[in-house]
């Protein structure tokens, strides 16, 4: 694999051979001779990180409120080739996208149509929860703050599996909810595309994609950021997948279609490039202000960064962000992964600096690891070897006997409260389960009596899945009804969320 230090791209940094890719003057701030003074060793730091950890290609950039002080790209857009990571790489960021929502929702509200504490019920009637109390209290602030109450990462299954926002909501409302309201946080993904569409409808976008591609990527001038698969693989700079999968990086097949606004949307559909995220680290440094342009509004800029709930007496939950506070200052940050990128935006509001940290590898602790480490060498903090988190490996579920798939008269039509209705068959001596309202079949794979694991199978855009490694995506557990009757069946996904449904009469 080539090293970060043979294929890093040139260093961007006022007073450099490179400076006419920053903008702004050439003279050194204080904040550009702090930067200049750790950059030495953070790209030590950073060879070290991506040889350790096995990436492929990462890039970094670092801001103040004027200018983009240090933009650089190390290693190669996919392993086994040449071609490096720049400055203008394109990358997945995940959840660092919902600091855009937020700051959409902002430009929302300084319109006068929307306020933070709005009850979405109010502007997008298909929205509910199991409390009817709850339905009509929960504004797009509790969404931004993960303070609704709903069991973190709740449904994000059918979100991969192709089911409509209608269903999803749907499913919304029959979840248990876990937390008490607004008082603790739990990460949920699946109600940011409700927020999204209200802030659009506020202000009169068609969706919430042209809502941030008009008031945001336009005059931030981030021509490389978009929020679709199509644009991502369109971009002839564009960082390709990568995943550990038992223990070997390997490049990723294909780009999952539900990471856009179909799917995660606002949640974490952004791609963008260092130079871009550079941009963005600015606005939010000039709380809503970019070379002399007003954006958003001081006040609801600052609310973004308010903290709704808190985790421990030093870190809590903002809107579209965490706060982590320590006597050098605070850290507003957000780590963002898909299946097959990393990313982490961190501010540093004191040292009037961000810093933002993309990588195509679906190890997210690396990104967050480096943010960590500048943040606290502007700090004056003694150097810390940050280490960045985990690597996947795939088993595969143990074979159990024959008998424990054809003792039992399993196939028939079941009928599910939120995943709808089912269909399983019996294809070759093999049980097939279909999900109706998405169309995806999955593979039942014995591991027990009446136990399976639901693979899917990689057909049409369900290949997506197994590309991706989202496969198998639940573990199911059948029973016989009461008295003998129909089966009944429990299906977990791996974040732990449980559908339950029965088998239909007849």
């Amino acid at each position: 694999m080539t090293t970060a230090a043979q294929s890093a791209t040139p260093l961007v940094l006022p007073g450099s051979p490179a400076a006419q890719a920053a903008p702004g003057p050439t003279e050194k701030s204080g904040t550009a001779r702090t930067v200049a003074r750790l950059v030495p060793a953070m790209e030590r730091y950073v060879a070290n990180l991506m040889r350790r950890e096995e990436i492929p290609g990462m890039a970094v950039v670092i801001a103040d409120r004027d200018r983009v002080l240090y933009a650089r790209g190390f290693g190669v857009r996919e392993a086994g080739k040449s071609d490096p990571v720049t400055a203008r790489t394109v990358f997945q960021i995940g959840s660092v996208t919902k600091g855009f929502l937020a700051t959409t929702a902002a430009i929302a509200v300084d319109s006068g149509k929307l306020a933070w504490d709005t009850p979405l019920v109010q502007r997008y009637p298909g929205f509910a929860l199991k409390d009817p109390w709850l339905t009509q209290q929960v504004s797009a602030a509790d969404v931004l703050s993960h303070s609704v109450g709903l069991q973190s990462y709740v449904h994000d299954d059918m979100i991969f599996l192709g089911y409509p926002l209608a269903d999803r909501l749907r499913a919304a409302a029959q979840a248990p909810l876990t937390a008490p309201f607004r008082q603790r946080p739990q990460y949920v993904n699946l109600l940011h595309p409700v927020v999204g569409a209200v802030a659009a409808q506020a202000i009169g976008e068609a969706d919430w994609d042209a809502l941030v591609a008009r008031r945001i990527f336009g005059p931030l001038n981030m021509s490389d950021s978009s929020t679709t698969r199509e644009a991502l693989l369109a971009a002839a700079n564009h960082a390709s997948p990568h995943q550990h999968l038992d223990g070997k990086l390997q490049v990723v097949a294909s780009v999952g279609s539900y990471w856009s606004s179909l799917g995660v949307g606002p949640a974490g559909s952004i791609n963008s490039s260092a130079r871009d995220m550079g941009q963005w680290l600015r606005l939010q440094l000039g709380r809503g202000a970019i070379d002399g342009q007003r954006i958003v509004s001081q006040a609801n800029m600052d609310e973004t960064w308010r903290p709704r709930t808190m985790v421990s007496p030093t870190a809590g939950g903002a809107l579209g962000w965490g706060v982590m506070f320590a006597p050098q200052g605070r850290r507003i940050t957000h780590e963002g992964g898909t299946a097959s990128y990393g990313a982490n935006a961190m501010i540093l509001p004191e040292a009037g600096i961000g810093i933002a940290v993309l990588s195509n590898h679906q190890q997210e602790g690396l990104p967050f690891a480096l943010s960590q480490w500048v943040a606290d060498r502007i700090a004056g903090l003694p150097a810390k070897d940050y280490r960045a988190g985990f690597r996947r490996s795939d088993t595969a579920a143990a074979p159990a006997a024959a008998e424990a798939v054809n003792s039992a008269p399993l196939e028939g039509r079941y009928l599910s409260g939120t995943l709808g209705p089912i269909t399983i068959t019996r294809q070759q001596g093999q049980l097939v389960m279909r999900l109706e309202i998405p169309g995806a079949r999955l593979r039942l794979v014995p591991t027990g009596a009446l136990g399976f694991s639901a693979e899917v199978m990689a057909e049409g855009r369900f290949r997506e899945l197994v590309d991706e490694g989202f496969s198998p995506i639940y573990q199911l557990q059948f029973e016989p009804g009461p008295e003998g009757g129909g089966y009944r069946a429990t299906a977990v996904n791996p974040q732990g969320i449980q559908h339950t449904f029965v088998k239909a009469p007849g």
